[in-house]
């Protein structure tokens, strides 16, 4: 009996030790699993699991390794709604033009 076990994000991956993803660069938010932790989302993204935590109006001390899919399912979240927050967290990242 095989078991394939997918990768965290795809296609565009950072090399992390907590996810051990491979790349150049951080992965769009688009492409997180359900089974990613909350530090996993500030390992590959740069998000910090609190500004996750505020962006969707979730209590602060939630463990940063909690996996997204059951943080959204049990607060009545959808994935696209986590997705958007970090979307919306890294576009606020992005280096100013020179």
């Amino acid at each position: 009996l095989a078991v394939a076990v997918g990768p965290l994000v795809s296609p565009v991956q950072r090399s992390s030790p907590a996810t051990g993803v491979h790349g150049a660069e951080p992965a769009p938010a688009g492409t997180l699993r359900g089974s990613v932790t909350l530090q996993q989302v500030e390992d590959v993204t740069g998000m910090p699991p609190a500004a996750l935590l505020a962006a969707l109006g979730l209590p602060p001390d939630t463990p940063a390794d909690e996996p997204l899919g059951r943080l959204a399912a049990r607060h009545g979240i959808r994935m696209r709604e986590v997705r958007a927050a970090i979307a919306a967290w890294s576009a606020t990242q992005a280096p100013a033009p020179e």
